[in-house]
């Protein structure tokens, strides 16, 4: 009698190990793929670690080369949207030697110099292009010659990657230490002069057109005195503002804020600020001061956009009235200082736009 059980068996064990091939080999598949793909993965971490190291370094040269320019440098290279080619060398020579410190793949990783892009970072398009006063550098590293493992049984002998980072130098993104602020309108045409800025304008009171009213306080009566109580340490509820907030303001004068018997008043915090603000003079208050999108001597108790902040050196806030040269009892209520406008200085930027740009540059892709 023919045991139909037993043939069964049989051909139950010729298809699993038919099954068990095809599934050894599938899994073959997968781990010859994670072997190959982890490895690519472990590449490409390594190649982007060189190329941001290459742009934050060509970025930090950058910043150097602006800061050991002269006043006429700096002025005509903010009207160009190219360094000159001995900068440009320094800046890519830079960048290569960086990356060629680093290894992916257990190679160098080598630059080109059409690899390293100098110029403006728009954060929208996510590029590099031309522009005056160029402030990021872009690095594009690359490795075409990845050799593969177990790929290569599938014909696969080696892989290509390629990766982007760009360092740029920026300007601070919050602040708000100031009771008041300039105008946008004065502040960017003018390149930032010494100048004398007042509240009073061309009201009658002694003013006349050589001095205009660019200047207003950080809101009214109530917004301003915290800030003064906040600068002379008397308040520790400091108010701030971002680039591209609103502020408050008022373009005018306030009573009290120039008044003397009052403890908290500008004049009163001058004198105090000159010998506390660690600028190595006695005779100056150093201070931040926001730039703000008010018209000169329009509006008031309206709110304003925040463009940035720059760096002022206040040497007066009260100032002989030009209208009366002999008499020392006629003076105007005013600012006069000086400020440098997108200069490069000491320390780490916040990502932003803005007229004082640090030195110390940040990955922004």
């Amino acid at each position: 009698m023919k045991n139909n059980n037993l043939s069964k068996h049989s051909n139950d064990n010729g298809v699993t190990a038919v099954i068990v091939a095809l599934l050894l080999t599938l899994f073959l598949g997968i781990a010859v793929l994670a072997v190959d793909i982890g490895y690519y993965v472990m590449v490409k971490n390594q190649l982007q670690n060189a190329a941001d190291a290459a742009a934050l370094a060509g970025a930090r040269q950058l910043g150097n080369i602006y800061k050991n320019m002269t006043s006429a440098e700096l002025d005509a290279q903010q009207n160009s949207s190219t360094l000159s080619q001995e900068n440009n060398l320094l800046v890519v020579n830079t960048a290569k030697n960086t990356a060629s410190a680093n290894k992916a793949a257990g190679v160098p990783v080598t630059l080109e110099e059409a690899d390293v892009v100098i110029g403006i970072w728009n954060a929208t398009a996510k590029t590099v292009t031309s522009g005056n006063f160029p402030l990021a550098v872009q690095v594009k590293a690359r490795n075409n010659n990845i050799s593969t493992f177990f790929a290569q049984i599938f014909g696969k002998q080696t892989m290509g990657l390629e990766v982007v980072a760009t360092a740029a130098l920026t300007a601070q993104c919050t602040g708000g230490k100031s009771p008041f602020t300039i105008a946008h309108s004065w502040f960017e045409p003018n390149n930032c002069p010494t100048d004398y800025l007042t509240w009073e304008g061309n009201d009658g009171n002694g003013a006349n057109a050589g001095i205009t009213n660019c200047v207003a306080w950080r809101g009214n009566k109530q917004d301003v005195m915290p800030i003064m109580q906040c600068i002379n340490g008397t308040n520790n509820n400091c108010p701030d503002s971002q680039v591209d907030g609103e502020v408050p303001y008022s373009n005018g004068m306030i009573n009290n804020l120039f008044d003397k018997s009052n403890p908290v008043n500008l004049l009163g915090l001058f004198d105090y600020m000159k010998d506390k603000d660690n600028d190595g003079s006695n005779s100056t208050w150093t201070t931040e001061v926001e730039i703000t999108d008010f018209t000169c001597g329009q509006g008031s108790g309206s709110s304003s956009k925040v463009w940035g902040y720059a760096t002022i050196v206040i040497s007066d806030v009260m100032i002989q009235d030009p209208k009366f040269p002999g008499n020392p009892n006629k003076q105007i209520r005013a600012l006069k200082f000086t400020t440098d406008c997108k200069v490069v200085q000491d320390g780490r930027g916040g990502g932003c736009n803005g007229p004082n740009i640090g030195d110390i540059p940040s990955l922004v892709q």
